[in-house]
């Protein structure tokens, strides 16, 4: 599954909220991997989440409830998440 996350705007927060996949089976593991992003986005954070370079394995239950961290990204601009079920 892909999922594109697009931001149109900087955000009121400092942080983006998380990105939750309400589709994601409960009881099933999933690969989280970003798979596209624009580098121009990581001068907006002091600190990028650890996992963005690595691929993150999570239950559907996680996914759903807790979700992901993301990026800030630049106005205008999107990232692409791959998530592979196991």
């Amino acid at each position: 599954m892909l999922i594109t996350v697009c931001q149109l705007a900087m955000p009121s927060h400092a942080l983006p909220a998380p990105l939750r996949v309400s589709c994601a089976e409960e009881n099933a593991r999933y690969d989280v991997k970003i798979i596209e992003m624009p580098k121009t986005s990581f001068q907006l954070m002091k600190q990028r989440p650890q996992w963005l370079d690595k691929t993150l394995t999570l239950s559907g239950d996680n996914l759903k409830e807790i979700g992901v961290t993301l990026p800030i990204l630049d106005p205008e601009s999107a990232l692409i998440v791959h998530l592979k079920k196991r």
